[in-house]
């Protein structure tokens, strides 16, 4: 949705419905694919991205100069604006970008590339946990969700 704020820029708001992983690619040691793993895990994965849906609040972005996240800035560009075009049966989306020479917090960036190096491992780890004791995991996933809602609103 797309409205014009106090000072009259426009704003795009987004509301979270619905995210799937459609598919997951696990291999045996010898290049099969273990199905009954694949299943399972995806299964696991949607479970958690419902419940991170379900978590996620409607957000404003405006439509120049939007706030650009600083690990963008460690992949080398910032984002610049954007513009929503409805046609006549399909929904058009431009983003465009400026480069960026030097990112302007080096730190971020040794986080963000570190944590995106571990991301496989990460999802492995996650995904055990998920297929050991699922209940238990949701628990779990539902209290950080409530902790970190709890600590935003301070």
């Amino acid at each position: 949705m797309i409205k014009e704020n106090h000072s009259g820029e426009k704003v795009l708001i987004l509301i979270a419905k619905t995210a799937e992983a459609s598919t997951c690619k696990i291999l045996k040691n010898n290049g099969e694919e273990a199905v009954v793993e694949q299943m399972l895990i995806t299964s696991g994965i949607n479970v958690q991205l419902e419940q991170a849906i379900n978590a996620l609040k409607p957000f404003e972005i405006p439509m120049k100069n939007p706030e650009s996240p600083p690990e963008l800035e460690c992949l080398g560009f910032r984002l610049s604006d954007f513009s929503i075009d409805f046609k006549k049966g399909y929904l058009e989306i431009g983003q465009n970008f400026r480069k960026v020479d030097k990112p302007s917090d080096p730190e971020i960036c040794k986080v963000f590339i570190e944590a995106m190096r571990k991301g496989p491992e990460t999802m492995l780890d996650v995904a055990d946990k998920v297929m050991k004791n699922p209940n238990q995991y949701m628990e779990d996933f539902k209290k950080g969700v409530r902790d970190s809602q709890v600590n935003a609103g301070q």
